[in-house]
């Protein structure tokens, strides 16, 4: 279960897992899809993030609030108009809270997203689309390379 912190982590440390069978019920809420847009919402709040297809089925906690795309609106572009200057000083205006600042899915909703035409907003958010690919395979390619080098340690071979 990845904490609002670990979301941005492209090799995400020090994760909590959940008890096998204790969240069964809640795993369609909680499971994270490919392209959900996550936003953080206490602590360190309003950061932006695009669920890579690596992370598709695991789990982040409430601190993590998902953003889905209406209709066919591309969710690059979301991502890109949150992750903005724009967007952000919209996320985090009305936050709450004394020591640790909050934001929840209602002040969420409320940030006014605009919308050029379709073009536009494909032209935008396919450049976030294809940069998440990017990362989705990078990550891939690292997870093969650490297995090549942690199998060639077992082996008693140095690569």
């Amino acid at each position: 279960m990845l904490s609002s912190k670990q979301i941005f982590q492209v090799d995400p440390i020090e994760m909590k897992h959940l008890a096998k069978g204790a969240h069964t019920k809640d795993l369609a809420e909680i499971s994270l899809q490919n392209e959900t847009v996550l936003v953080s919402c206490s602590g360190t709040i309003g950061r932006v993030q695009i669920v890579p297809a690596y992370m598709d089925g695991w789990t982040a906690s409430q601190d993590a609030t998902r953003v889905f795309a209406a209709n066919s609106n591309n969710p690059g572009f979301i991502y890109a108009w949150l992750a903005s200057d724009y967007g952000q000083r919209l996320l985090t205006r009305h936050t709450y809270g004394a020591v640790v600042v909050h934001i929840d899915r209602e002040m969420i909703a409320s940030v006014p997203v605009p919308l050029p035409d379709e073009a536009t907003r494909d032209a935008i958010g396919n450049l976030v689309q294809e940069a998440n690919g990017l990362r989705d395979k990078a990550w891939r390619k690292e997870r093969w390379a650490i297995a090549q080098v942690e199998s060639a340690i077992t082996k008693g071979h140095a690569p």
